[in-house]
Order: C-alpha cells, then structure tokens, then sequence
C-alpha cells in the first residue's frame, strides 16, 4: 500500500494547485515569522552599544509592520486556499469510495457492517481534512519560521545558534518514542470506535426491539460494553503516551536552560558580546516553541494516517470492471456453477439451469438451497467461484456492470425505500413523468392510496419508508419495478405482505409486467408457481427437478412433500383448544422450565398483564430539568485536576520572564558573573521539573478525564434515547440521535480535553503579563492591556460566524449521517437500480452540501483571524516607537524597555492561541446544544409502577391517531380483544392494522381517545410498564449482531442457558441454531443478516416464548416465507399460543385466522365489522369478499 501521504496527495487530484499555492502563501509567512526578532536585535544591539537613535528605532518598528502584515495576510490565504482544496478532496475522496463499493461484489461488504462503513465515509475520511487544511501548511509555517530565525542566528554566532538545537534534539527522541507507542495503539483505537459506531447505529436502528425488551444502555450489555472499550483504550494510550508528549512540550522550551549557563560562560570570558548573549537567552529558546506545535501535527497524523489507510482498504476492495453492452436476447444460462460465500463452504455445487426469452420459471426448495444466491448471480450481486452466469449469450463478468443492471429490475422481498418523496423512490433510477409514474403506480394498485395522501406523490414517507405499511411499501417497489421496463425480471416473493384483494391485483399487475419478459421467481409461497411456465428445484446446492409443475410433482420427491406442505398450511388456522388442532405442532408441549406461569384451566381468566417471568424494568429516569441536564455535562475530579495543574504550569512559565529580566539586569549594569548566572541556571532548572512533573501529570488526567466525561454522556444518552416516544424517531431524523451519540459527543470531548485548560491557562498568562509590562512602563502596560481586550471584539465577531454557520453545519452533519446510513442500507436496492455510488444524486449532494458548508465555515472565520492577527501584531512596532520615545527621554531604563519590546514575540502567540481556543470552545457550545436538544426530548410519559391490570382484556375506545399532522389513520376507532382469546385484524394494506398493535404496546400514544389493558388506562403508564407484559412477534424482525444466545436472552435476562434452548426447540428454531459454526454462541451478522427470513423470524418467536407475555401481538409473522420456513414458524406460533392468552394478530392469509375467536376488519380509520369467520362471511360485508378473493387465490 502506499503510504498515506502519497494517498492523500493523490486523492487531492485537480485541488492540488489550491494546496501548492497555500504551502507557497504558509512559506512566506513562516519566513516573515523571523522579521520580528531581527528588529528586536537590532534595538537591542544599539542600547547595548549605546548607539539606539530615534532612526534605528523608527527604521526597525517599519520593517517588523510591514513583516507582520505580510506574515498574517498569507497566513490567512494560506488557509482559505488549503481548506478549498482540502474539502473538495474529501468530497472527491467520499464520491470514489462510495462509488467503488457500488462496483464491489456484495461478498466483500458483508463482514463490514452499515456502522463501519458509515464510520469510513464520515469520521475516518473527515480526519483527512486535518492533514490537508492544517497539516501541510501549518507544518511549512512551523518549520520554515524556526529554520529563517535558526539562519539568523546563525549569523550572529553559530555555536550558539547550535546549542540551541540541544533541546530540540531531546524533544524528538522523545517524541519518536511517543510514535513508536501511538503505533501499537491506534489500530486498537480505530478499530474500537468502528465497533462503538457499529453498535450506535444497531442500538438506533433497533430501538423498536430495545423498547419491547426493555434494553436500556445499562442492560443493553454490547452498547455498554463498546462504550466502555473504547473508553479504556483511550485511557490506555492516555497513559502510555501522556506522559511522553507533555515531555516534549517542557523540553522543547527549555531553551534558557542551556543559553543562560552556555551564554553566560562566553559572555564571561568575553567570547560574546551581552547583546548577543541576551539575544539567545530569550529569543534562543521561543523561537523553538513553534516547533513544539509539530507535536500536535505527529500526534493528530496518527489519526489521519490511520483515516486514509481505512479508506483505502475500501478503495482495495476488486470492483466489477466496465465491458459489452447488454445482448440483444435476454434469455438466462446457469452453466455448471459453484459458488461460495466464504471460500470455504460451497453454496452451489455444479448449477445447470436455462430459462428461455420470455420465460416465467420459478425457483423453489428448502431454506439455505442456494435460491436466492441464484437470482444474486445473475444480477451479479456476487460472481460465481467456477463456472458461467450468461444472458443472452454473454457472461454476465464480461457485461458493462452499470448496462447490466439497467436491463434487470429486482423486487426483493425486503423492500428498502427512501426518506424521499413517494414520487422519487418510484421513479428511482429512471427520468420518467408524473404521468408515467402514476400509471405504473395504477398497475401496481397503490395510485388511488398516493392520490389519499395531503401531498400525494410529494408526500415524504419517513427513514427507509417507516411512514408506510409492509403492503404500501412493498407495491411501491412494484411500480418501481414496472416503470423501470428492463427485459430480465427477477422477483424474490414480491407480494408476500398484500392483503387478498389487493393480492388479486397485484398478480394480475405482475402478469402484465412479466408479458415478454425473461422472468425468474423465487416462490416462497408454492401457489405461485402455477403460474409459471416451469419450475426450477434448488436441493443442497444443486438443481434436482426442472419441469412444468405437474412434472415435477410426479418426479421430485421434495416438490411432492413441499407441495403436501403447502396444502397443509393452507388448512393451518391459529386459535385455542380444538379450533388449533389443525396445526398438528411438532413440539406442542410446553416446558416448565420456560413457561413458569401457573397452567390455567381453558377458559379461566388470565394472570394479570405482569406475568411473574416479565423482565424488572428499568429504573425510572429522573426529568430532564436544568439541574439534570447540568449534571450530564458535570466534570469529573480528574478533569479539575488537569486545568489547575496546566494554569499552575503556566504561571510557572511566566517566573521565567522574571528570570530573564533579573539577567538582562546583571549583564547591563556589569555586575553579571558566572557564578551568578549558574545561580539563575539553578532557578531555571527548578521551574523546569516542575513543569515537568505538574505539566505530565495534568496531561495524562486531562486526557482521562476527558474520556471519562464521553463514556458518561454516551450512557446517558443511550438510556435517554431509548425513552424517547417512538413517534419522535418518524417525526425527525434519527442521524439527530445517531450524530449526538457519536460526533457531538466527539467534538464536545475533544475540545474540553484540549482547549480549556489551554484558555485558562493563558488568559491567566495574559493578566500576568499585562502586569508585569504595567509594572515595567505603564502605558506599555495599556497598550498590551489593549491588545488582549482585543479579544473581546473578535471573539463576538467569530462567535457570531460560528452561529451563522456552525449550527447550519451541525444540521447538514446530521441529515449527511442519516443519508449515509441509509445509503449504505439500502445498497442492494440502490445498485439495482442503477443509482448505486454517484448515480445516487441524493447522497451525491448530501456530501457536497456538507462539504460546501465546511468549506464555509472554515473561511468565514479565516479573515477574522487574518485581520485581529495584524492588529495585535502592529502593537510591537507601537510599543517599539511608544517606550522608544521614553527610553531616549530617560524615562525608561534600557531593561525594561528591551524587554517590553521583546515580550510581544510571546504575548502575541498567547493571544493568537486564546483566539484559536475559544472559537474552537464555540464549536464545543454547539456540540453541547445539539446533546442537549437530545437530554431535552420528550420522554415516555406515565408512572413506571406495574399496570394494575385485572386479566388481559385489551379496549381501545374513541381512539384518535396520525403518524403526521393532517393524515389520520383512526378516526374513532372501538376495538375489544376479549381476555384469553384470539383476535384477528384484518384489512386492506396500510388501512392500520399494524398501528393498532402499536397502539396496545404504547409504542405510539393516541391523539384522543383510551387504551385499556385489565381495565387500566394505559395513559398514565411508561411504556416499559405496558410491554412488561406484553410479547411482540413483528413482521420485519430486528436481530443484533450477537450470539444466538444473547439475541434470545434479551427478552429474560435472567433466563438460564437450557431455558434458552428450550424457547428455541419450541420454536423449530433448535435444529438449525444446532448447526451453525458455533450453535448458540455463533454471532449471527448485523440484523441476523447470516440467517435467512425464516430463521430470523424463529428466533423473534423463541424470544416471545422464552419471555412468556400473558399478552401477544403478532404482526403478519408468517410472511415472506419459503413453504418449509412457513410451516416451521407456524407450528412455533402454535407452541407460543399453546398457553392460553390474550393474542392480537394482524392477518394477510384469511385462512390462518378463521378460526379465531374474533376477527375484526379494519378499514377508513375505524373497525367496519367484527365477529367470527362464519359471521361475517354470512354478513357478506368486506370480510366476505376479501375471503371470496383469498379463495381465488387458493
């Protein structure tokens, strides 16, 4: 790999003219750095000599004025050239890498979670800006203004000029120790916060989960546990580096240390004169202290380095190259395939499959046959390991990647949308009209819902589409799929969460669109293949039978015994007693060990909603009041300590300017000797170890304290966060959360850690140095008494800029954070359709909006800077012209008027380091106020005492609610589930079946109107009060990137391993875990991404039985199933359902709820009708005709 300069450098592309004329404009300026202490010498020299007129004087305040004003002036072209060039870059560097991973095969990404690559594109390519914007230029400036001084005294003696060097020489033997140490830690670090973002992004994403299983931050063991390592990493480098760079920080300016002995030997003997001697006593050791500044670039290039190399092991990633274009024909070959995610296991073993032009073959087997890498290999999400995917003729590697996937649309069976408009995500990929879109929206029966909503196609529909039902979202990608045209069709079950009207039509919409089209269906549900021409039978990597379906039937012993299946899940219908007796569970007795409530008589009423199994809840939190939220910015000990002892250490600084004065006092007057400067020698020695001492221990509990106060605010947040309303997570962007837990935190460490010892410590510097000075001459005093008042001014000039910009770039962060993620998500999809990497405008100018806004902010405040330098700096040739005057009138001394000419070469640097450090402390209050927008979010409202529920009935009266102002789902919605039964809902797509659901488990409050569990209203409890009792089986399951053991054990903490086991045998789920790498301990990928649909959905049942709720909800947990994982997760609900309870289930397939003991049919905002199967068929109302549609179906 090449190193990490050489990468930037060439990332930086077309901007590097914009960097080579900031390092000419950093050049000039370091060179004028040095003007200054040649007019000091220059003075100085003629008042030792007695040859100081008002010209020398005059000639030398003109020459430092004009080197001043150049100084600043290309300093601050400097840096508004080198923040152009450098943001452009990340920019450019942001596009290549999302770009390229729109060009890599999906194999490569899954080991990288969404977080680790969000940290990548944010975080570790953020660091870049470091080097480009300040490290290049500053390190110029740094190095060529010490190098001119260093030339200069060369001139005026170089053995002296030499000696100087000494503490240079010591400081980077110690600082090349420090970066051999930093070595060995930093990949730690970086690799601790990828993990830390990993699980922030998981905890955010999950918060559905969190707040059903009640997982705050202190029981949700892995946020804990990456909060805490990478809290006592940065403890562990604190300490083994702390010590080193507060060393080189004394070190490098202890410079009087070896000029004032040195010096004064020469001086003795008369080898020098006293003006050269004082010339190195003061000026010998600051002008060093520019150097030290090189520290902070070594220590912050760790950082960088280990940015660039993150990003470029992205950019190493092989990438689909471009080819041919699309053939003519579009028929598919499959010859003698193998394939194998890992290099290791095989998938596909000699796959020889063919579906003709215009063909309709459907693809079915058991769960983890290969179906879906089949459909995977033809759209070239991954290439195969041997053998040949051709279209028409053509192998799919030697295709233009980009032309490839323009002529095969995808429909998956987990829909990913946009927070974008209904309008873009139909229109994805594809330039169309509104007309066109509309009618591909008509085709896929969606249009006359868009067409309900107040801003119809503009409507924005919430992160990844969460504003919509399962059915709404996936129709949308339907549409999407019939807008884009594209000659190959492949569809991985499409309509598995579609009510059976809208069913109907949907088929008969695929029809239309599968019309001369080559089309390759993985059918989950069998029913679809009798609309296919053939059949493809995918068994252990393999293909066993290919044929119509009465072919196959005949031949295939797995197609019979599947199709048998089939038909007996067709006849499956959940309810208690003998209206469940059809489900014939495998596993149907329950174990003691699991369910642990009392057994019931059938028919008795139920426990109380707080079953004895339920999970203790959380503490309650205490309000977020101003003390409160004061307390979550509190200080700890270890961060006291560290200002004090940097203030301690800078006023024993400042003694050394006492020092230099009582010298340069003995040299004029005569009476300087050796034996009295070894005495000074002795002073200075003292100071400097204790420095030494304080300095290095303030650093390392500065920097502990300060990874203290993260790991503090990340707990907090976690744990308020999750009790946030869920409804606040749709209503604003949840990158707000995400960029609160990571970024903001960041920032708000970084700069208390490193900027406030630094203010106090040289605010203090500037009162002692205004009093001494005033001491010295008092209108000198004035002046520099002015310069620093200075302050005031610019800092509400800077802060004022950094409120115009910096609260506009704290937001444009946040959206960013959010795009990316979703990117990343949605990669997949995104690529398929062809607006994968830059074709995605959104992320395109997600990125460059922020970029531009950086930008911005940096260069509205460089002028600032510029100017306020200039002006303080013109007070040194003032003061030379002001205490001239004095000094030839006789009313100031030559010591004192030398010394106050000298001391702006350090008061100037303190004043420039206030400046720097409180614009930063700005973006520190900015950082503050978007943690503290977080600590302010409404929390759950209502008592976190037990429900004082009598039974399980669930009332929902006159209920009241919109998930947005302006479009109401329930208008006066009556909804009863009588205690110990079964009550279905059902209903067309996104009519609010689902919502109800939320409604019972307090995941969203209602607008008006009541909740009743037992007879209590639930509006005066906390949520976790409510799901305490109360099991939750969603359709879209959410699964941590854990063991198989911990996802199950969240829902009991305190449940044993057999217990555990136990849930998972009863929910079919113990054979598969069984033969994982690992069995239970095996991790199973960000959101169980290692396990198929089915899979996932077992171990979300495992969890609802293993946590033994007296109620259940069950939100369409049987969709989007292949026949084998259908029947599986069917007889596990059997089992979760054989204790009687109270169950609430939301139904597509009618036949599995007929024998519920109430169905209630949903629809316009109210329930239409409600009573048994048999009641409503004889009613012939919408229920009758959704069954009559369901049957057609059948």
């Amino acid at each position: 790999m090449n190193s990490p300069i050489r990468l930037i450098l060439k990332w930086a592309g077309p901007d590097r003219k914009y960097l080579i004329a900031a390092v000419v404009f950093a050049f000039v300026s370091g060179l004028m750095a040095m003007v200054p202490y040649y007019g000091v010498y220059e003075i100085m020299k003629a008042a030792y000599e007695g040859t100081c007129t008002w010209e020398v004087i005059t000639s030398n305040a003109l020459v430092v004025a004009v080197g001043v004003c150049i100084q600043y002036a290309c300093f601050g072209c400097a840096g508004a050239l080198s923040h152009k060039g450098a943001y452009n870059t990340l920019f450019r560097v942001r596009c290549r890498v999302v770009d390229h991973l729109a060009h890599a095969p999906l194999g490569q990404l899954d080991e990288r979670s969404t977080g680790s690559i969000k940290t990548v594109l944010s975080d570790d390519i953020e660091k870049l800006e470091l080097f480009l914007a300040h490290n290049i230029t500053e390190a110029i400036m740094y190095l060529t203004g010490p190098v001119a001084a260093f030339i200069f005294l060369c001139s005026v003696n170089v053995p002296l000029a030499l000696a100087t060097l000494v503490p240079f020489a010591a400081a980077f033997v110690v600082m090349g120790v420090i970066f051999k140490r930093m070595a060995g830690v930093m990949p730690r670090a970086g690799a601790a916060l990828s993990r830390m973002n990993a699980v922030m992004v998981e905890y955010v994403r999950g918060m559905r989960v969190i707040k059903a299983l009640n997982m705050g931050s202190k029981s949700f063991r892995r946020f804990q546990s990456a909060v805490d390592e990478e809290h006592a990493v940065w403890c562990d480098i604190a300490r083994k580096t702390g010590p080193g760079f507060a060393a080189f920080v004394i070190i490098i300016e202890c410079g009087m240390l070896v000029m004032v002995p040195l010096g004064g030997f020469l001086f003795s003997t008369g080898a020098i004169s006293g003006s050269t001697f004082l010339l190195f006593a003061f000026v010998g050791s600051l002008y060093l202290t520019e150097i030290r500044l090189l520290q902070e670039i070594g220590s912050k290039f760790a950082q960088v380095k280990s940015g660039a190399i993150k990003a470029q092991e992205l950019l190493d990633l092989p990438a689909f190259a471009g080819g041919a274009p699309f053939p003519a024909k579009s028929d598919v070959r499959l010859e003698n395939v193998r394939f194998s995610y890992d290099g290791t296991r095989e998938v596909l073993h000699g796959v020889n499959l063919a579906v003709q032009q215009g063909e309709r073959l459907a693809v079915v087997g058991p769960s983890g046959a290969g179906k879906t890498t089949i459909v995977e290999l033809v759209s070239r999400f991954y290439d195969a390991t041997e053998g040949t995917v051709r279209i028409g003729g053509v192998d799919v590697r030697d295709l233009d990647y980009d032309d490839l996937l323009a002529h095969v649309a995808v429909v998956f069976q987990k829909t990913f949308l946009t927070s974008g408009s209904i309008l873009e995500n139909i229109r994805m990929g594809k330039r169309a009209t509104l007309d066109e879109v509309r009618e591909a929206a008509r085709q896929a029966r969606i249009d006359d819902f868009i067409m309900g909503l107040p801003r119809d196609y503009d409507t924005e529909i919430g992160t990844l589409g969460e504003r919509l039902s399962g059915g709404q979202r996936q129709r949308i990608a339907i549409a999407r799929a019939i807008l884009k045209d594209a000659p190959v069709l492949i569809l991985d079950e499409a309509t598995s969460a579609a009510d059976p009207e809208n069913q109907v039509q949907i088929d008969e919409a695929i029809a239309n669109l599968c019309a001369g089209r080559t089309v390759v269906i993985v059918a989950h549900r069998l029913g679809v293949v009798r609309t296919c021409d053939r059949v493809a039978v995918v068994e252990d990597g393999g293909i066993s039978a290919v044929g119509t379906h009465d072919e196959v039937l005949a031949a295939c012993p797995y197609y019979r015994k599947a199709w048998a299946d089939y038909e007996r899940t067709r006849r499956i219908t959940f309810g208690f007693g003998a209206a469940a007796a059809e489900a014939e569970p495998r596993q149907r007795a329950a174990s003691d060990s699991v369910h642990r409530a009392a057994a019931q008589p059938q028919g008795a009423s139920s426990a109380p909603a707080q079953a004895p199994s339920s999970p203790t809840l959380d503490p309650a939190p205490a309000p977020a009041s101003a003390s409160a939220s004061t307390s979550v910015f509190a200080k700890n000990r270890d961060f006291s300590v560290s200002v004090a002892c940097t203030v301690i250490e800078g006023l024993l600084s400042g003694c050394n300017f006492g020092l230099i004065f009582l010298v340069m006092q003995q040299v004029f007057s005569g009476a300087a000797d050796f034996g009295t400067l070894l005495g000074f020698t002795g002073a200075l020695a003292l100071v400097f170890v204790l420095r030494l001492l304080i300095y290095g221990y303030g650093y390392v509990r500065g920097q502990i304290g300060g990874a203290q106060v993260s790991r503090n605010l990340r707990q907090y947040l976690g744990d308020k966060i999750k009790r946030i309303p869920l409804a606040r997570f749709t209503e604003r962007s949840s990158g707000d959360y995400l960029n609160a837990l990571t970024a903001n935190v960041n920032d708000y460490e970084q700069i208390l850690t490193h900027r406030t010892g630094s203010v106090v410590k040289d605010i203090t510097l500037a009162v002692m140095l205004t009093g001494f000075v005033c001491w010295l001459y008092l209108p000198a005093g004035a002046v520099v008494a002015l310069s620093f008042a200075l302050i005031v001014p610019a800092m509400a000039l800077s802060w004022h800029q950094v409120r115009r910009y910096g609260t506009r770039k704290s937001d444009i962060c946040a959206a960013n954070t959010s795009r990316t993620v979703e990117h990343v998500t949605g990669m997949q999809t995104l690529r398929a359709y062809g607006i994968g990497g830059v074709k995605n405008e959104a992320i395109v100018d997600s990125m460059r909006e922020y970029s531009d806004v950086s930008f911005w902010y940096e260069a509205a405040l460089i002028p600032l800077g510029a100017v306020m330098s200039i002006i303080v700096g013109l007070c040194q040739p003032l003061l030379f012209l002001m205490c001239g005057a004095a000094y030839l009138d006789g009313a100031l001394g030559a010591v004192p008027y030398l010394l106050i000419i000298m001391l702006p070469l350090f008061m100037n640097k303190v004043w420039n380091s206030i400046f720097v450090n409180l614009t930063a402390y700005k973006n520190l209050m900015i950082a503050k106020r978007r943690i503290q927008a977080v600590v302010d979010e409404p929390e759950e409202a209502g008592s976190f005492d037990a429900l004082p529920a009598t039974g399980s009935r669930i009332e929902l009266a006159d209920v009241g609610f919109a998930y947005c102002k302006g479009e109401p789902v329930f208008e006066g919605l009556r909804l009863t589930c009588e205690d110990g039964k079964l009550t279905a809902l059902v209903g067309d797509s996104g009519c609010g079946k689902s919502t109800a659901l939320n409604l019972i488990a307090q995941y969203y409050r209602p607008a008006r109107g009541t909740v009743r569990i037992g007879g209590a209203d639930t509006a005066a409890y906390a949520p976790e009060s409510v799901l305490a009792g109360v099991s939750v089986v969603d359709q879209n399951v959410f699964l941590f990137d854990d063991s198989v053991m911990d996802n199950i054990r969240y829902a009991r903490p305190g449940a044993t391993d057999d217990e555990v086991r136990e849930a998972c045998r009863l929910a079919n789920a113990d054979g598969f875990v069984r033969a994982l790498p690992e069995g239970y301990a095996s991790r199973i990928g960000e959101n169980g991404g290692r396990l198929s649909g089915g899979e996932r959905q077992r171990l979300s049942i495992a969890r609802a039985i293993l946590r033994d709720a007296p109620i259940v909800l069950l939100d369409e947990a049987t969709a989007s199933l292949d026949i084998e994982n259908e029947l599986a997760v069917k007889e596990a609900i059997a089992n979760l359902l054989a204790k009687r309870k109270t169950v609430v289930m939301v139904a597509h397939t009618l036949a599995i709820v007929r024998g519920a003991d109430s169905i209630a049919v949903v629809g316009d905002g109210r329930v239409l009708e409600q009573g048994t199967h048999d009641e409503l068929v004889a009613a012939g109302g919408k229920y009758a005709r959704m069954w009559a549609a369901d049957r057609e179906l059948a």
